[in-house]
């Protein structure tokens, strides 16, 4: 095994923290978009899979929660298209 210098080891330990959280991101980002897909066509059947297109575009977990939260009061499609403006 090489030797690596303390700042090689922090460096090194600064970038797997940072690649960790991306990835719970990531994680949390896909989740929301699982829920709210299953969901939708659950709530609203087959002619909901087309707003889903806007689902994907985002990439904010804490945004998405949010649109979740807002789903679970709508009642039509319309609805549910003016949320995703």
């Amino acid at each position: 095994m090489p030797y690596i210098t303390s700042i090689e080891r922090m460096a090194y330990e600064e970038g797997r923290r940072i690649g960790l959280e991306e990835a719970r991101n990531e994680g949390r980002v896909e989740g929301w978009k699982y829920v709210i897909a299953l969901f939708l066509e659950a709530k609203f059947g087959p002619p909901s899979i087309k707003l889903l297109r806007k689902v994907n575009d985002m990439h904010d977990s804490q945004k998405l929660e949010s649109l979740y939260a807002a789903l679970l009061s709508t009642t039509t499609l319309s609805e549910v298209r003016r949320l995703l403006r």
